[in-house]
């Protein structure tokens, strides 16, 4: 079985930075099938690959591919399916998710939230505040309100 993966908004998100949990999943698919990568640029996501110890994969498919479509992700996936059987490919991509599916793809989109401030993100364990002051500030701001001669 051979599976198609993308490196952008796959394995990477926009900022260059691994998305862990897929590359737990890259690392599970990688024990029992045939894992082909898409990018856009090959010297530059062999390199990003080798920095994050992404070394077993099968082939990586760059943007040098014959065009069937607009969407490039699209061609890059009909054109590993013409090599071979490709049992699924998996994108970060809504429209590119929609045009695979159209053209008979089985397809799993990954999509990865974004967070301007990294403090904002839910598994940050800095400036995170204890229970105690929390239950403070509310407390304060009860007595602010309480006392306030505009209210």
């Amino acid at each position: 079985m051979a599976i198609l993966m993308y490196v952008d908004n796959v394995l990477r998100n926009k900022r260059k930075v691994p998305i862990r949990e897929s590359l737990v999943l890259y690392r599970a698919l990688k024990e029992t099938q045939k894992i082909f990568i898409a990018c856009d640029d090959r010297a530059e996501c062999e390199t990003w690959m080798r920095q994050h110890n992404l070394k077993a994969f099968d082939d990586l498919v760059d943007g040098r591919v014959p065009v069937s479509s607009e969407i490039l992700e699209v061609s890059q996936a009909e054109w590993v399916r013409s090599q071979g059987k490709l049992e699924m490919v998996m994108t970060g991509n809504v429209e590119s998710a929609k045009e695979l599916l159209e053209r008979g793809f089985r397809t799993l989109l990954l999509l990865d939230p974004e967070y301007i401030d990294p403090a904002s993100r839910p598994d940050n364990r800095n400036g995170r505040k204890s229970w105690d002051d929390i239950q403070a500030e509310i407390d304060k701001q009860q007595e602010m309100f309480a006392e306030d001669p505009r209210i």
